[in-house]
């Protein structure tokens, strides 16, 4: 099945925006619910993947940014 909900970034800025489809409106309310629940889940995995990785990028810039001052 085709992607309902579009994702959209824009890579200059850094900002992003979703697109609901005309199709995605069509099918049953349970359904868009089931899906929009599964796509909550995943985004938020990986946002959190993503958090993990920029603490570590800080800590480690952090640390040799203390090395570098001494």
């Amino acid at each position: 099945m085709k992607t309902d909900i579009k994702l959209d970034a824009n890579i200059n800025t850094g900002e992003g925006e979703m697109r609901v489809m005309p199709h995605f409106e069509k099918m049953n309310t349970l359904w868009q619910l089931d899906v929009l629940g599964d796509w909550i889940h995943d985004l938020q995995e990986l946002y959190n993947e993503k958090v993990d990785d920029w603490e570590r990028e800080l800590e480690a810039f952090e640390g040799r940014s203390d090395a570098d001052i001494q």
